[in-house]
């Protein structure tokens, strides 16, 4: 054989017209197994030879070491790049690409074990697990900022401000603000100025205002294929980020006062003559703006902060949510009088619900729900025959729960318990056997309403800042009989329970 190529594979990933991933990887040079020969020509005339073989290479052998090798060269020199373009930056006071390739360097260094012991010569060759977080905290603490002037009409506020780095007008960067509700998008410095807009209610109220840096440019993380697989086997990486509360002065209004102009009275020895003399106007000094940094512990992420407290807004989450969630029922009945051999059986439930926080750890959740109960029993009688009967009772459920939830970062586990009201709408009894079925409307022989205990828990999950997540698992125990009495002139201590999986969605 002259020569041999084993083609492995080829791979190209595009995303917001930018080229993620551009590989093609060959080999023309492996190990052959299981050789065959599938054809033979020999044409002597011509002093032609020909063999047509196939054999077997273990691809999976020679990518495995092709790849350890190129990862390990490519994540390197990737990871110094990043350092020197964060380096660059810096100098260039574009704050936000440093925070960007700082951070993203220290992303790469931290999923590969090997890179641990590396090091920069742009950061005096120290380890760059120790160096990258201290430009990061370094350029967080070196940040200053100060409101340049305010702008206000009625539920409006326009706020301009001016951020500096060691003196310096930042060239970009990116910061969020809390507006009364959530923390706002992005808000975009360039050339050292920025803009904030409140509105509604909050532009009378807040009297503060809380800021802070972002670090991770997480939307951008995904447009570099190293750094979004570096993501998927580290989780972010906690840094105190630059946090700011001032108070925001009151809007400037351009008056010119009059001078004020008195006329004193000079006595002389012929008559009295008025002088004016003219008093002059004093311009007030104005107070410089304090800025006060607040410290941010560190062990907390970037957004975990996101949706923590703030002294005048305390929760992350809005203040009232309101949504629509569906999910199914495993029904029974139980009590004193129910037979033994009853079932459960399972149903669906769909309805609305509103949440009001209180605040960051109580809520108040009310809900309205089409809900469906009731269960199953079969037996073999005596003579051998086979029957079964189904209940289903259809109710408007209407439960008052109280909420306490346990934040952590966006994701708000939560545990409840409260009070159900059920109003019966439908009710049905099913029966079959080996022969025949039959059904029949038993809504007179319900009481027209089901009261029942509910205690349960779940986990909220806030997408986006607005659109809120619910996965809701509860048991709904029934405190009254549904048996009526007057109908069928017996007691009967016989209840609705069940346990109820839903997933919602709020706004």
């Amino acid at each position: 054989l002259e020569k041999f190529a084993t083609y492995i594979s080829s791979e190209s990933e595009y995303k917001n017209y930018m080229t993620e991933k551009d590989q093609v990887v060959a080999r023309s040079l492996g190990v052959l197994k299981n050789v065959v020969i599938n054809e033979e020509n020999i044409d002597r005339a011509n002093s032609t030879i020909f063999y047509k073989v196939s054999a077997e290479v273990d691809e999976e052998e020679v990518l495995k070491k092709l790849e350890k090798k190129q990862e390990k060269n490519t994540l390197n020199v990737k990871i110094k790049d990043f350092v020197r373009s964060g380096l660059n930056a810096e100098k260039q006071l574009r704050i936000g690409d440093a925070l960007k390739y700082y951070y993203w360097s220290l992303l790469l260094v931290k999923s590969d074990p090997k890179s641990g012991s590396l090091k920069c010569e742009e950061l005096d060759d120290r380890l760059l697990t120790i160096a990258l977080p201290e430009k990061i905290n370094q350029i967080m603490n070196s940040l200053e900022f100060k409101i340049k002037e305010v702008s206000e009409s009625k539920k409006y506020k326009n706020i301009d401000f001016e951020m500096k780095y060691k003196g310096s007008s930042v060239q970009n960067l990116v910061l969020t603000y809390f507006n009364g509700d959530i923390w706002s998008q992005p808000v975009k410095v360039r050339d050292g100025v920025g803009n904030i807009e409140l509105f509604g209610d909050a532009a009378e109220s807040i009297t503060k205002l809380s800021l802070k840096t972002d670090h991770m440019y997480e939307e951008q993380c995904n447009y570099d294929h190293n750094v979004k697989q570096a993501l998927k086997k580290v989780s972010h990486i906690p840094f105190s980020s630059a946090k700011f509360k001032v108070k925001i002065p009151k809007a400037r209004k351009d008056v010119v006062e009059k001078p004020i102009i008195k006329k004193p009275v000079v006595k002389t020895e012929e008559k009295v003559v008025e002088k004016p003399v003219v008093v002059e106007k004093k311009t007030p000094v104005k107070k410089p703006v304090i800025v006060e940094k607040t410290p941010v512990k560190k062990e907390e992420s970037m957004l975990a902060e996101h949706y923590k407290n703030t002294e005048n807004d305390p929760m992350g989450m809005k203040k009232s949510y309101f949504g629509f969630k569906g999910g199914f029922n495993i029904a029974t009945f139980t009590g004193d009088d129910v037979h033994e051999d009853v079932e459960s059986e399972t149903f669906y439930n769909v309805g609305m619900f509103s949440i009001t926080n209180i605040n960051q750890n109580i809520a108040i959740q009310f809900e309205i729900n089409y809900s469906q109960k009731g269960a199953y029993r079969e037996e073999t009688d005596e003579f051998g025959y086979w029957q079964a009967w189904t209940w289903t009772y259809e109710y408007v459920e209407l439960p008052l729960l109280l909420k306490v939830t346990l934040p952590q970062g966006d994701i708000y586990p939560n545990i409840y318990l409260g009070y159900s009201l059920g109003v019966l709408v439908g009710a049905e009894s099913y029966w079959e056997d080996e022969f025949m079925d039959d059904s029949a409307d038993m809504i007179d022989y319900l009481n027209p309403t089901d009261n029942s205990f509910v205690i349960g828990g779940g986990v909220d999950y806030i997408l986006n800042q607005k659109t809120l997540i619910i996965l809701d698992m509860r048991y709904t125990m029934g405190l009254s009989t549904w048996w009526n009495e007057e109908e069928y002139g017996i007691e009967a201590n016989i209840c609705n329970s069940m346990f109820s999986i839903m997933l919602g969605v709020g706004f």
